[in-house]
């Protein structure tokens, strides 16, 4: 069992997108905790955000005021009335914010980084980059934590009618003679050769670049950014080059929708996907296509990969699962 944690007050101050996230993220931390989480921002738009998601006697607007004084007033009267203890400061905190919480030696802060090209600023008592791979080093006080990016409760575990219309309207199902036929679908990311579109036309394989939003067939207007429906019309995910922010975000996604990741064999992709993923020698375009090939034929071995995928994307990258990180991070702080 985790052990109690003291009062801890978030300061964000984000994009919204990011900012709700975090929101759904300390929601569930919260289930894992047995302490109370106050939410400190600036911005109103984010602050009636955060109240749809999580209690709002949790949620504190602090006002954007010239006397900067005044603000600092008010937050110091927070945390005071909520005995905090620990302080995680996310996005943009206001400078005035961050110093006068550092003459306080009683509050516990640490800094959450988006990037590890942030420089790191002194005086946390830890620092926390956020990446994919959760693992902490106590020793310097820092933090690898999975980024809270996929809600796994927002994408679809089966075709819905909406999908299945979109299918039907791009070509994807077409019904002849009273049966059904179905395209294989690709999905890719990364940088796509015009050798390996030349194999998916010649096999009869439909391809969309989830990147650029292009591919050889026309999704309607607005549903490009929709990417639990995307998923749900592809039948795999080709990655290929070197992993960056936006591939893993792209996995992340291919994995929590139940679509089939193929991807190069190399560590960090096989530790991102373990046995959840088929995977290619990137020089051997056979060994790409032999992927496809056991997709297309092998229905059985597709299930088990989805199982695993499934698992694995529950194991480590839901929000259940960072949230058990972060409660056991927190309560070791």
């Amino acid at each position: 069992m985790i052990r109690k944690v003291h009062h801890i007050a978030v300061l964000i101050d984000c994009e919204r997108e990011q900012a709700i996230h975090w929101f759904q993220l300390f929601h569930q931390i919260k289930q894992n905790l047995r302490s109370t989480i106050q939410f400190v921002m600036w911005d109103s738009d984010l602050a009636d955000i955060a109240r749809s998601i999580v209690d709002i006697d949790t949620v504190h607007l602090l006002s954007r005021s010239i006397f900067k004084l005044n603000d600092y007033q008010s937050m110091r009267e927070l945390i005071q009335n909520y005995t905090i203890d620990i302080c995680i400061e996310i996005g943009n905190i206001p400078q005035f914010i961050t110093w006068n919480l550092r003459q306080n030696p009683t509050i516990q802060r640490v800094r959450v980084y988006n990037s590890l090209l942030e420089k790191e600023i002194a005086g946390y008592v830890m620092n926390i980059y956020s990446e994919y791979t959760a693992r902490v080093n106590f020793q310097k006080r820092i933090a690898y934590s999975p980024f809270p990016r996929i809600n796994y409760q927002h994408f679809l575990d089966l075709d819905t009618q909406l999908v299945l219309d979109i299918k039907q309207n791009t070509g994807l199902v077409q019904y002849e003679n009273q049966v059904i036929q179905k395209a294989f679908v690709c999905g890719h990311v990364g940088s796509m050769s015009s050798e390996l579109i030349s194999y998916l036309e010649y096999n009869n394989c439909e391809w969309y670049d989830v990147q650029y939003q292009k591919g050889s067939f026309v999704l309607p207007q607005g549903i490009q950014n929709e990417l639990p429906i995307i998923y749900e019309l592809l039948d795999c995910l080709i990655v290929s080059g070197p992993i960056d922010e936006i591939i893993s975000y792209h996995i992340l996604n291919a994995l929590a929708s139940g679509t089939i990741v193929i991807a190069p064999r190399e560590e960090i992709y096989q530790t991102l996907l373990g046995r959840g993923a088929l995977y290619y020698n990137q020089s051997s375009t056979s060994q790409l296509t032999a992927c496809i090939d056991v997709l297309q034929r092998n229905e059985s071995k597709k299930r088990e990969i989805r199982d695993y995928a499934s698992a694995q994307f529950q194991r480590k990258y839901s929000y259940q699962a960072i949230a058990q990180f972060w409660a056991q991070l927190l309560a070791k702080v």
